[in-house]
């Protein structure tokens, strides 16, 4: 198995300090398992590193993609793949700083994804759903599809559930049925991080307040002025849809 160092944990709880400070002295190259952070211009929102931060380590699947491009999981797991292959021809660690727990689970357990392509148009709807009966309204759907086809649906994350209502609609019902994971397909240690919960919160707090000082608002006005339509899905990152 190919080495991977992964670093997971809570918003604010300190992943991109470790993960810089590992990197530095291992001389390692960091891959971002963020969903959002992959948007040029969403930098505010996404707690993006800063240029010093990303000048002091080489990162990997961060700014490469417009903002009204589509991402999904599957994509990201194909590129994390391909870029820790490469760097282990090169005798280089790669460390995984997530991020979005889909797709560092995704990727750190080989899920086997069907080839059923988003539905954007299906996703707006659901989005309506979710803001106006939230998670149960969505889970209710989700199970309603499922019985017509004979099969239950019991995930209770938002993005799993538009994944799987997705799938119902396109008739894919085995690859739900069906769903396989190899289990875990890198070596090395999983570090995650933990702090008094207390605390955390106010690390959250102070990181919401440092993003309006920094102009989050004014981030998202220039991003729509630029032509990012509102219903993007680089818009769907917390924070930035509110």
């Amino acid at each position: 198995m190919n080495p991977l160092i992964t670093i997971v944990g809570p918003t604010a709880v300190g992943k991109t300090d470790l993960t810089l400070e590992l990197a530095e002295q291992l001389n390692a190259e960091v891959i971002s398992g963020d969903a959002y952070q992959v948007y040029k211009q969403l930098n505010i929102g996404t707690a993006k590193p800063s240029v010093d931060e990303l000048n002091r380590v080489k990162h990997h699947l961060i700014d490469i993609l417009e903002p009204n491009d589509s991402y999904s999981v599957s994509i990201f797991q194909d590129q994390a793949k391909e870029i820790i292959a490469r760097l282990k021809d090169r005798n280089i660690l790669p460390i995984l700083s997530g991020g979005t727990g889909l797709y560092v689970q995704s990727l750190l357990e080989n899920y086997n994804f069907n080839d059923v392509k988003p539905d954007e148009s299906l996703r707006a709807g659901l989005d309506e759903l979710y803001n106006t009966k939230g998670i149960e309204g969505l889970r209710e759907y989700a199970f309603t599809l499922g019985k017509e086809q004979d099969i239950e649906i019991q995930y209770t994350d938002k993005h799993r559930l538009y994944r799987a209502i997705e799938i119902l609609h396109n008739g894919d019902v085995d690859s739900l049925r069906n769903q396989t994971k190899d289990g875990l397909s890198y070596k090395g240690p999983v570090i995650g991080l933990m702090r008094d919960r207390d605390k955390l919160y106010e690390r959250i707090n102070l990181r919401v307040d440092m993003m309006f000082d920094a102009g989050l608002v004014e981030e998202v006005e220039q991003l729509i002025k630029s032509g990012v339509k509102p219903d993007c899905q680089a818009f769907k990152g917390i924070g930035y849809k509110e």
